[in-house]
């Protein structure tokens, strides 16, 4: 937390040609902020689908994907929703 994620992919999305910034705390941003078994579900699920929308726009070549993804199990389920396989990651670490 608080290392710049969401100020490098803001200066990001302006640089580079027609993009999406989606940041995935943006799905946990409830009152009360409880982490269930129900509520991961939930906020993976609404994650992929909008990955998946923005990835099925022909308006936008990039997508800027910024969330905390401690687990690769996180990351291996994400790329696995994707409906169109002709997509490429660069993580950053």
């Amino acid at each position: 937390m608080g290392v710049g994620k969401t100020s490098t992919c803001q200066i990001l999305k302006n640089k580079l040609p027609n993009c999406i910034f989606l940041d995935g705390d943006w799905c946990w941003d409830m009152h009360p902020f409880q982490v269930t078994r129900e509520t991961k579900k939930m906020v993976m699920e609404n994650i992929c689908f909008l990955l998946n929308q923005f990835i099925r726009c022909s308006t936008y070549e990039n997508i800027i994907f910024c969330w905390v993804m401690h687990e690769q199990g996180i990351i291996d389920e994400i790329i696995s929703s994707w409906k169109q396989k002709i997509v490429r990651s660069i993580p950053f670490h």
